[in-house]
């Protein structure tokens, strides 16, 4: 048994090997029995690859810097038009890894309209707090736009997903001040948010605005009219 096992290991290692992204690694592994009798057993192992997540949310990797809005892309100019941190943040806040199956609906929609300043960082979280104070994009520059490393966009996803499904009242995680968005007897539905198309203000400040939407969930399909 123990040679099987160490065999077992040693074909984990040369799989990792052979995989050409070095972030993925082995998960889970089911070990079956195909056959077996008095004297010998065939076996089966399979073996799951993934990445290891945080969270209920696709990861953001040591390059995904972005700028803060505007379609500006990457901040090393990469990708400008296609994305931004504000869009990445979205993206990820309205495709997490689990949610609700179909079939079912939403009615009574009800839309909370969330501003930074609602959410100051008091205990200093931010990875810059000597910059940052906020659980909301808010930065005042020298007028150039700013960038937002992954470690930032990850406090933000992690914050902004602490908001949205912590009812209103109750605390938010960690805290004993703030409170979450989500109406009592409401189900998060889908996700918006606000970043200036133009400089913001002639004063240089950057930020982003919330539109988190709500709704009734009913567990069976509206009917389609005619």
């Amino acid at each position: 048994m123990n040679t099987m096992y160490n065999q077992m290991l040693s074909d984990l290692d040369s799989l990792e090997i052979i995989i050409a992204d070095p972030d993925v690694i082995p998960v889970f592994a089911i070990l079956d029995i195909l056959t077996s009798n008095a004297e010998e057993a065939e076996l089966r192992l399979v073996i799951g690859f993934g990445y290891y997540s945080s969270g209920n949310y696709a990861p953001f990797y040591d390059d995904d810097d972005w700028k803060f809005g505007n379609m500006r892309g990457h901040c090393d100019g990469t990708n400008f038009g296609d994305s931004d941190g504000g869009q990445e943040l979205k993206v990820r806040l309205n495709n997490p890894y689990f949610t609700w199956g179909d079939p079912g609906s939403f009615i009574n929609p009800e839309e909370k309209i969330v501003n930074y300043y609602e959410y100051p960082d008091i205990y200093n979280e931010h990875p810059q707090p000597d910059s940052v104070d906020y659980f909301i994009f808010y930065q005042v520059t020298s007028g150039f736009s700013p960038c937002l490393e992954n470690e930032e966009l990850d406090f933000y996803l992690n914050k902004a997903s602490d908001i949205i499904y912590t009812y209103e009242y109750n605390y938010l995680p960690g805290s004993d001040t703030l409170y979450g968005q989500r109406p009592p007897g409401k189900t998060y539905e889908w996700f918006s948010i606000w970043t200036p198309d133009t400089t913001f203000t002639n004063s240089h400040s950057w930020a982003h605005r919330y539109y988190i939407h709500y709704g009734t969930r009913i567990n069976i399909p509206l009917p389609i009219g005619e």
